[in-house]
């Protein structure tokens, strides 16, 4: 449970860079937001390298890049209202279930 946690803390780093990205672009203050951009993207980087070496490569890679998917279609559906398909809510239950 320690490992999913971790990882999710990183995908939510990486997610929170690219929104930061988004909100750069429609933002007047878009110097403090490609910064707070930048902060993300280092911090995600450097946590994404830390838990390779503590889990390895595979297993950390792995379920990080798992929870990019699962967690872009959750921020979607919740932030932007988008409409999930049944698929796709299939999709995030059985990948959180497993």
């Amino acid at each position: 449970m320690a490992t999913f946690l971790v990882c999710a803390l990183v995908a939510s780093l990486f997610i929170a860079a690219n929104l930061s990205v988004m909100q750069s672009v429609k933002s007047e203050h878009s110097g403090l937001w490609m910064l707070a951009t930048s902060l993300l993207a280092i911090a995600a980087f450097f946590a994404h390298r830390v838990i390779i070496i503590k889990y390895g490569a595979l297993r950390a890679t792995g379920i990080v890049d798992s929870l990019l998917t699962v967690f872009t279609l959750l921020i979607a559906w919740y932030l932007f209202q988008e409409k999930l398909t049944a698929v796709q809510w299939l999709g995030i239950g059985l990948y959180l279930v497993k």
